[in-house]
């Protein structure tokens, strides 16, 4: 679960790699807190992401991002569903590139991996 961070003025959100990937490529733009994070409304959200020793994505500036949505579900549990309102576009294109690879190799690995095992004769 995720924290808003407000300082001097701005609210910002650390994110992790598969979070970046997600919200970059639009596939799924939702960050879910357990506090109502309380962003007022027609504010913008600067996404910070400081990569790990593991990550294949590099370092990024930050970028911000409008609220499209706000929900709180029973539970307790806020979503917020965020646009870039603007971002840099060689990196999504590195990430889409990303993503097809993965399907791809998953489309060879699966094939592959159903086929019987016989044991040697």
């Amino acid at each position: 679960m995720k924290t808003v961070n407000y300082d001097k003025g701005i609210y910002s959100l650390n994110l992790d790699q598969s979070e970046i990937i997600m919200l970059l490529s639009g596939d799924l733009p939702y960050v879910i807190f357990v506090n109502d994070p309380e962003i007022p409304d027609d504010e913008c959200v600067w996404i910070y992401y400081e990569p790990k020793a593991k990550d294949i994505i590099p370092p990024i500036y930050p970028f911000p991002c409008r609220v499209l949505a706000y929900e709180q579900l029973p539970n307790q549990t806020h979503i917020l569903t965020l646009t870039p309102e603007e971002s840099d576009l060689a990196l999504i294109e590195k990430i889409k590139e990303f993503r097809a690879n993965l399907k791809r190799m998953d489309e060879y690995i699966r094939p592959t991996a159903s086929l019987p095992h016989y044991a040697s004769v």
